[in-house]
């Protein structure tokens, strides 16, 4: 009887070595697994966290933002606040548009319902007429506080009420749906609207992306990316290619974008241009540009509202003071195949709008004054705008919209 209680014994004795075994083998794997899930976000946050600690892409060890540091924003005591706060400002997935910005309360930033709060005038001399500003980033205000945007100095000196409804990294086609949208969701014909499209600088440098196909965004080939690991059923999925393409992705980010101690390096922004050598894109990209402001032209109009396209200037073709701006030839400002196509790309759009016969109008060349204008390849400071708007107001009285 002894010898059988030792047996079982000893024989669950092997049996509780094995089950240990294998459930700490199975803990070090989970652990592996769980380790390689956390690192890319846990990396990715990490390198975020000390690019917000030694300054914005360019100086190590530095807590000025180097946008601040040029002669354009040498009284301007908001600037150093203003750079802070657009690195904060939150965005999130919208059907038809991709992006757009959330709500945001700051010293330099306010937007509410994703349209940023512009200034008017104090007193309103037409309540029955509104301007609609539509654009990317130089409407949006990328570089202005609230009351030195384009719509917000337009409103102050017009009188007129008026709306921004730019927002960052958007294209006409972009701002098309965003106004299609806004007639939607507001119908009242109660006020006359002037619909100001401001484009150019988008639509040549992301569409000329080698990513870009057709009207799409760049975000279109991340989205379509993600949604080749997921298929969702009634809401719900599960599926272990989902759980690691993030690590995979990692993998690949490595492999193409330089870590935080190497963002001095130099980006030859040519190397992503699909343009490059490309007639028949820089045809379409012009056609296409000219075509939906076409079909903007036409939404307003049967909404009994008037419009106008405004070609925006860019730092590659404009004749000002461009010493201050990052020197290299690899700048995006100096780049010369990104030069090149702005400069093909702008003459196509030119005689399309002609051949259109839209309501258009090139201001192209509206910072070619002996000043500093620009803080980079399209975005500007707030003197800029002093400039820009008298313009737009010419513009509009010429065509009799003002």
């Amino acid at each position: 009887m002894n010898k059988i209680l030792r047996a079982i014994r000893n024989n669950l004795k092997f049996k509780w070595a094995w089950v240990k075994i294998i459930a700490i083998n199975a803990t070090i794997f989970l652990a592996l697994i769980g380790g390689l899930l956390l690192l890319p976000p846990t990396a990715f946050l990490a390198q975020k966290i000390l690019k917000n600690m030694i300054g914005y892409d360019i100086k190590p060890l530095s807590t000025t933002d180097p946008r601040v540091m040029p002669p354009n924003y040498k009284n301007i005591d908001w600037a150093e606040t203003h750079f802070k706060e657009l690195g904060k400002l939150p965005s999130e997935y919208k059907d038809y548009i991709v992006s757009r910005r959330t709500n945001f309360a700051g010293e330099t930033v306010n937007i509410i319902d994703g349209i940023r709060v512009t200034h008017q005038a104090d007193n309103i001399v037409d309540n029955n007429k509104e301007a609609w500003f539509l654009g990317g980033s130089t409407i949006w205000g990328h570089g202005s506080n609230d009351a030195n945007t384009i719509p917000s100095i337009f409103a102050k000196q017009t009188a007129i009420e008026t709306t921004n409804l730019g927002e960052a990294g958007y294209n006409a086609r972009q701002s098309l749906a965003f106004l299609t949208n806004q007639y939607i969701t507001h119908p009242s014909k109660a006020t006359k609207k002037i619909i100001i499209f401001y484009d150019g600088g988008n639509d040549v440098f992301y569409r000329c992306n080698k990513l870009s196909e057709g009207l799409s965004t760049l975000s279109q080939a991340r989205i379509q990316k993600s949604l080749k690991y997921t298929k969702i059923v009634d809401n719900y999925d599960f599926r272990f290619r989902a759980l690691f393409f993030q690590f995979n992705d990692f993998i690949n980010f490595l492999q193409h974008e330089p870590p935080i101690i190497r963002t001095n390096a130099p980006i030859r922004y040519s190397q992503n241009v699909g343009c490059d050598e490309s007639p028949e894109r820089m045809q379409e990209i012009a056609e296409t540009l000219v075509a939906t402001w076409q079909q903007a032209q036409y939404l307003a109009a049967s909404n009994g509202d008037d419009f106008l396209a405004i070609l925006q200037p860019a730092a590659n073709l404009s004749k000002t003071k461009k010493d201050h701006l990052p020197q290299h030839k690899y700048s995006r400002w100096n780049d010369a195949e990104v030069t090149r196509q702005y400069r093909v790309i702008y003459a196509l759009i030119r005689a399309e709008a002609k051949r259109k016969n839209i309501n258009f109008v090139d201001l192209s060349d509206a910072y070619d004054v002996d000043d500093y204008i620009y803080i980079d390849w399209v975005h500007v400071s707030p003197n800029a705008h002093e400039i820009l708007v008298p313009k737009i107001i010419n513009a509009l009285k010429e065509q009799n919209l003002l």
